[in-house]
């Protein structure tokens, strides 16, 4: 044998020609035959049967977008195995996956109802359709995954038959109805997620049990408040690890807790937004059974709502010495957010782990009811989120009690903790720093501006004071969001040329004193989105560079100062980043730009604002603005909120407006405008609230307003010009809650179909104010916390000006003021007060004065017993007094003077004095001084006009007094000798004074005697 010698490694030659021959075939072998191509064709092509079950199971289905467009029959589609979602074996070429999940993104526009036709807006539209049971025919599919799609609402129930599946994701897939049972025969399931949309209910949870294999399980938003002794089920998971009942409506957990697998590898345990809140402490003390591998807990918001007194059920009282996640623990993740917990901090922290410390990572305890001061958290060293926000502690907190050098977030806002704020430099990786709404006080710390890597800094709504310079803020390069707003003693004094080192995007500085100059260093902020320097004392001029202060801007409130002269035109930028849920109270994608400078004395045109289409809260109101509303008010589609009250505008409402068909609240109150309301407003049917009163617009009450503002809730139109008739399609508006019209020209009887009105029928509570789309849309608007922030931005821009019990008040959805108003005063309105008035029961507020209504106050005025202000003063209303109106205890305002009203006051209305009364000369009683009834009055109630006469007489002669007889002496005396004295000092004068004397007197001597001899002469003629 010959062999090859080769560095003491000896080869046979004969084996070296066979690996070069080897090696030839290799390089031979073209790399389409590697990937499975010979001329064009795959090798490795799936089964026919797999090709076209898959073929008919698309065929049942909606592909709005396409998504399964390389699933077909032509020539370049037959390799299913490449087709989108599609998955095959390596080996075998059978489909093993299917993964068709949808986009989540855009699910909600198509369950809307929303055809999917933009495909560059919705890139990836949801599947509908029926799920078909061709898929049968897969049967070695391991993996499927159909979620976020909208199929038909019935479960496949064919699907229990695909025993070989490991992944089964169904979620958010549209399906309602029961679970099924059969679900337990997929027994190598490891994977399972049902969970998403509410109408998927379980009446059991005995299938769980053959699950064995099962590593996640996911039925979170499934309805399981039927299943009775869930947690049986559950605990013989013997392989469970993630396990998600979010919202499932779960409770009663029985006394005597399952026992359980103690070798369960679970990690993660979310029971979050269900009804176990009296439950809470079983559960958290039955959970060391778990506790080598329980790293992640949320049992947030489990409060029940039907529970009449849940306080006493939710103590966390110690179980002997047991520390269910105390040393030796696992757990990096504790969510107790919102039980109604009750008791103090430190004791609970004592309960729950022991006196040493942990690995905890993140601990959430807010919106509950502990109390004490803040326990020694240090040594809980290893962690980054500490969230004991909305809670009533209080005490001191010092910096010894927090030396957490991992700490990222810190929330200890919305309590009641008070003295000064802790230096925090110690926790170096702090990043968010919550303070909000508690009572500290005292001056800020610079050692705050050592925090290098703070984000986000909000301390508002404490009682710091003292002086915030720059040094507070030397190294916060990365800080986004500031928020020191309503530390009403605290002074923001930056020198004028300091440059941040940060590009905020979030500032709020509102109720604090920055002013009389106007801040300089907000000159740099070019990223800055959200802006609030509302009622911080600035008493300057509008600078130039404030209109292009950030491309990015979103949210603009300078109100409350003195700002004067001319505002900058505005630009931003159509684009807008994402926004984070921390900058803005708005959803930006669903809001546009808002601007508030109100109550200023800004005395520009209104056209800076012709640079910006997209506005969606304008508030200009309270300032020196004039001119005439712009034509480029019609590009604002997004428009919703505009209020330009107290300003000197003038002109006709545009014609253009009409094109703001988004618009729900329009404020014009007070200004100069004239002419008509345009018919095309009629086009803006999504408005709620209309003020345009104290302006000087002229012609009818236009009918169609009845017809077009079904939503509207307050109408008002007083103090203009406005004639003719009510419009009989005004009762029409069902939502309407407040109704002026008074100060007008407006004619006519008021029309019997006022009852129509169903909103003033109604008794609202406090918060009810508005109608329900108003507070939906709030509701949706709205993000997380910052609620309070948002409604300090909308306080008067909702607001509408009315004669409330005799003074003209602000009507505020902000202070919660209840009312239902009607007013139709100062009018030349005429005929009777319609007995269906009456039957508005929720109306709080009634003014008719100052008409020329000529009947009877209705009989069943009884009825109105919210009634808190009835002015009828001022009219021609004749008859009695309803003995019914004293039945209204909640009336607190009554005028009902300067009419033609009779008889007697009904005695229990004495609460109201004479000016109630007067000018009704037939009334009589009290509180009607010196003018009382008969005394059979109260038996036949018919009044004696003698006496009546008598005690007008009497009435009319109380001015004589003994101040009347000591005034008419000095008069006397006082003429007396200016006559007589005239008269010894001016001969003449006497001359002329004796001789009328004696011509009088011979006269009066004269006309004596013959009226002496007429009267004998006839009696003697007589006798």
């Amino acid at each position: 044998m010959i062999t090859v010698i080769m560095k003491n490694i000896m080869i046979p030659l004969n084996q070296i020609f066979d690996l070069l021959l080897l090696l030839t075939i290799l390089l031979s072998v073209s790399p389409e035959s590697v990937s499975g191509h010979d001329n064009g064709r795959n090798i490795n092509i799936c089964p026919e049967r797999e090709r076209q079950a898959l073929l008919k199971f698309k065929s049942e289905l909606t592909d709005f977008y396409g998504r399964l467009s390389s699933w077909g029959t032509g020539e370049n589609k037959m390799e299913c195995c490449k087709w989108r979602g599609v998955r095959c074996d390596n080996r075998t070429n059978h489909v093993v996956r299917l993964n068709l999940r949808g986009p989540a993104i855009s699910l909600n526009y198509v369950l809307a109802g929303n055809p999917v036709k933009d495909k560059l807006q919705y890139p990836a539209a949801p599947l509908t359709g029926k799920i078909s049971s061709p898929l049968l025919e897969l049967k070695h599919l391991t993996y499927l995954d159909l979620s976020s799609n909208y199929f038909d609402p019935r479960f496949p129930e064919f699907i229990c038959s695909l025993t070989e599946l490991h992944y089964l994701n169904l979620s958010h897939a549209g399906f309602k109805g029961p679970i099924p049972q059969c679900v337990g025969n997929l027994s190598k399931l490891l994977y399972l997620d049902l969970s998403g949309f509410y109408g998927f209910y379980g009446k059991s949870l005995d299938w769980v049990v053959q699950l064995h294999s099962l590593e996640y399980l996911d039925l979170s938003f499934v309805d399981l408040h039927e299943v009775t002794n869930w947690l049986q089920p559950i605990s013989k998971l013997s392989s469970i690890k993630k396990l998600y009942l979010i919202n499932c409506s779960l409770h009663d957990i029985p006394y005597s807790l399952p026992s359980i697998n103690a070798s369960a590898p679970l990690e993660i345990l979310d029971f979050s937004l269900n009804q176990l809140s009296y439950n809470i402490t079983s559960l958290i003390y039955w959970l060391p059974n778990y506790s080598r591998s329980l790293k992640w807990i949320d049992f947030s918001f489990n409060m029940d709502l039907d529970d009449p007194n849940p306080y006493h059920l939710v103590h966390m009282t110690p179980h002997t010495h047991v520390h269910p996640f105390g040393n030796g623990s696992n757990l990096i993740y504790l969510g107790l957010r919102g039980n109604l917990l009750v008791g103090q901090l430190s004791q609970l922290m004592m309960s729950l782990f022991g006196p040493l410390g942990t690995k905890l990572r993140y601990l959430d305890l807010s919106t509950n009811m502990l109390n004490g001061s803040l326990p020694d958290m240090s040594r809980f060293s290893f962690l980054t989120q500490l969230k004991l926000n909305n809670n009533y502690l209080s005490g001191f907190v010092s910096k010894d009690l927090l030396q957490l050098p991992h700490l990222r977030v810190l929330d200890l806002s919305d309590n009641q903790i008070m003295g000064p704020v802790p230096d925090l430099s110690f926790c170096s990786s702090l990043k968010e720093l919550y303070l909000y709404k508690n009572m500290f006080n005292g001056t800020l710390t610079e050692s705050i501006g050592r925090l290098s890597e703070l984000e986000v800094l909000s301390i508002q709504f404490n009682r710091l004071e003292g002086v915030i310079t720059e040094a507070h803020m030397l190294n916060l390069s990365r800080l986004r969001i500031l928020d020191i707003s309503f530390n009403l003693f605290l002074d923001i004094k930056f020198d004028h040329l300091w440059v941040p080192p940060f590009q905020l995007q979030r500032i709020r500085l509102t109720r604090c004193n920055i002013g009389p100059r106007f801040p300089t260093c907000l000159r740099t902020q070019n990223e800055v989105m959200y802006l609030d320097i509302s009622n911080t004392d600035i008493s300057d001029t509008i600078p130039k560079w404030f209109g292009e202060l950030s491309p990015n801007l979103l949210y603009l409130n300078a109100s409350n100062n003195k700002l004067y002269g001319v505002f900058p035109n505005i630009s931003v930028s159509t684009h807008k980043p994402g926004v984070s849920v921390y900058l803005l109270p708005m959803k930006s994608q669903d809001f546009g730009v808002i601007l508030d400078i109100s109550r200023n004395r800004i005395s520009s045109s209104l056209t800076f604002l012709c640079h910006i289409t997209s506005w969606s809260l304008i508030d200009l109101s309270d300032n020196m603005l004039s001119g005439k509303l712009p034509n480029c008010f019609a590009s604002f589609e997004k428009l919703e909120y505009l209020n330009l009250a107290n300003n000197n505008l003038f002109g006709t409402i545009p014609y253009l407006f009409g094109a703001l068909q988004g618009l729900k609240w329009l404020v014009l109150r007070n200004n100069s405008l004239s002419g008509i309301i345009p018919k095309a407003l009629s086009n803006c049917t999504s408005l709620q609230i209309i003020d345009l009163g104290q302006n000087r617009l002229t012609g009818n009450i236009p009918t169609w307003v009845g017809r077009s503002f079904r939503m509207i809730t307050v109408l008002s139109l007083r103090s203009n010009e406005f004639t003719g008739s009510i419009p009989l399609s005004l009762c029409g508006l069902t939502e309407l809650k407040i109704l002026d019209l008074s100060s007008n020209k407006v004619s006519g009887a008021i029309p019997k179909c006022i009852w129509n009105l169903s909103a003033m029928t109604k008794k609202y509570h406090k918060f009810d104010l508005f109608s329900s789309q108003v507070l939906g849309f709030l509701a949706f608007s709205v993000m997380g916390d910052d609620y309070s922030n948002f409604a300090s931005m909308y306080t008067y821009l909702s607001s509408v000006y009315l004669r409330w019990k005799g003074n003209e008040v602000k009507y505020s959805n902000s202070y919660g003021l209840l009312v239902n108003l009607i007013d139709l005063s100062c009018n030349t309105l005429s005929g009777e007060i319609p007995d269906e008035l009456t039957k508005l029961v929720g109306l709080h507020a009634l003014n008719l004065s100052r008409n020329n209504l000529t009947s009877h106050i209705p009989h069943n005025i009884a009825l109105l017993n919210s009634l808190q202000s009835l002015d009828l003063s001022w009219n021609h209303i004749w008859g009695s007094i309803p003995t019914g109106l004293s039945n209204l205890d909640s009336l607190g305002v009554l005028n009902l003077s300067y009419n033609n009203l009779s008889g007697k006051i009904p005695p229990q209305m004495l609460k109201f004095d004479e000016s109630s009364y007067m000018g009704n000369p037939l009334l009589c009683g009290r509180p009607i001084l010196n003018r009382s009834c008969p005394v059979d009055d109260e038996t036949h109630g018919d009044l004696d006009f003698n006496n009546v006469k008598s005690n007008v007489e009497h009435e009319e002669n109380e001015f004589i007094t003994q101040g009347f007889y000591i005034s008419l002496a000095f008069g006397f005396i006082f003429g007396f000798w200016v006559i007589i004295g005239t008269i010894i000092a001016n001969e003449s004068f006497r001359y002329a004074f004796f001789k009328t004397t004696i011509v009088a007197e011979d006269h009066v001597h004269l006309v004596v005697v013959l009226l002496k001899n007429r009267l004998k002469k006839r009696w003697f003629s007589k006798s």
